[in-house]
């Protein structure tokens, strides 16, 4: 078992790659998804005498995408599935306008608060919470200690709720 995982890690580059050729097939987490089902089942039918196993991997995704790809896909929206319906009836839209731009309207807001702080502070929020860095990360990049960090973020929030709160920002 040990061996099949090793032998499929070291096919990874070459699973990716296949992946990223056949995108127009779908979601790419989709089509990683399914590879990596194909190169567990080539790895069990994988006969050791007849080749490299990166080469039969290879040729399975190739034949498996390639009939994928011979597929009819729907080119208008106005086509009918296979229950006679146009493809257009059958979307759903599940983006609501009015959440979204009220979610704009308060990030806006937000933003403008955060803008207010001291410089290190807005830096500090804008790092931890908009490029997901660490405090460590942080700390690195300001040349301070972790602890540090996480005292001054502390505070930074316990100001930006301040601000908010005296404000009355309420959505």
């Amino acid at each position: 078992m040990e061996e099949m995982y090793e032998a499929i890690e070291r096919c990874k580059p070459l699973i990716l790659a296949t992946t990223k050729k056949y995108a127009f097939l779908g979601e790419h987490f989709d089509l990683y998804d399914k590879a990596m089902e194909i190169a567990y089942d080539a790895y069990l039918s994988y006969d050791k005498t007849r080749g490299g196993f990166p080469n039969y991997l290879k040729n399975k995704l190739n034949y498996y995408f390639l009939d994928a790809a011979k597929k009819k896909r729907p080119i208008s929206l106005n086509e009918h599935n296979t229950k006679g319906e146009e493809i257009i009836t059958t979307l759903e839209d599940s983006t609501d306008l009015e959440a979204e731009l009220i979610g704009r309207d308060m990030l806006r807001e937000l933003m403008a608060y955060i803008e207010d702080l001291p410089p290190t502070e807005s830096y500090l929020i804008k790092a931890k919470y908009f490029d997901n860095l660490s405090n460590a990360e942080i700390a690195k990049d300001l040349g301070k200690s972790s602890k540090t960090i996480a005292n001054r973020h502390s505070l930074a929030l316990n100001k930006l709720r301040e601000m908010i709160r005296r404000d009355n920002f309420i959505y």
